[in-house]
């Protein structure tokens, strides 16, 4: 009896659409991580809401990164294939804000500092940072393959970032100021890549 109902279902197993929630996990450059959920409003439009958390700026004498953010995104997908559920080339406008912290310095010579028995010159710099809410809008191209529950989805895009609060400059101990970064006040191009998972 089992056998004869698997049998009569199994026409409406090959008729049924994917799963609609999907979660993904998303890396991008320079060093950012984004955790989202994307849901179809449409058979051919998505809604993707992301969480993000990233490092930016290697460019001091120790590799260390200048700044850090943290923001939510929320991206509105529009796919290409009309029938095609989340499975086909994109186009993507990425609105979001968050917080950024930022820091900057400034070569303002040398120092003469005694070590031991001998006379050192040591650099000196003027120091700074910032803490600054930033809005971010952007546009991204991408391409998601899906099987079912498992999905791919990479693409290229271009951010626009701004302040919205707090700093309009990084402040430094000498009194003078840096201007900030792209990552904070500019463009900044995009390149990520994710791996979904619906349910």
């Amino acid at each position: 009896m089992k056998k004869l109902i698997l049998l009569f279902l199994f026409p409406f197993f090959l008729n049924a659409q994917p799963p609609s929630n999907h979660i993904k996990l998303s890396f991008s450059n320079p060093v950012i991580l984004e955790l989202g959920y994307e849901r179809p409003v449409q058979q051919d439009k998505s809604v993707l809401i992301n969480l993000r958390a990233g490092l930016h700026d290697f460019s001091d004498n120790f590799g260390f990164p200048k700044g850090e953010s943290y923001a939510l995104t929320i991206g509105f997908r529009n796919y290409l294939h009309p029938t095609k559920t989340l499975n086909a080339f994109y186009i993507e406008g990425e609105l979001g804000a968050g917080l950024t912290n930022t820091s900057a310095s400034r070569y303002l010579g040398t120092e003469e500092v005694l070590f031991g028995f001998s006379v050192v010159d040591v650099p000196f710099y003027a120091r700074g940072s910032a803490e600054v809410i930033v809005g971010h809008f952007g546009i991204n191209l991408g391409y998601q393959k899906r099987w079912n529950a498992f999905s791919l989805d990479f693409g290229l895009g271009m951010q626009y970032n701004t302040p919205l609060e707090g700093e309009q400059y990084i402040p430094l101990s000498d009194g003078s100021n840096v201007p900030f970064p792209a990552y904070i006040k500019g463009f900044t191009p995009k390149a990520y890549f994710g791996i979904g998972f619906a349910f």
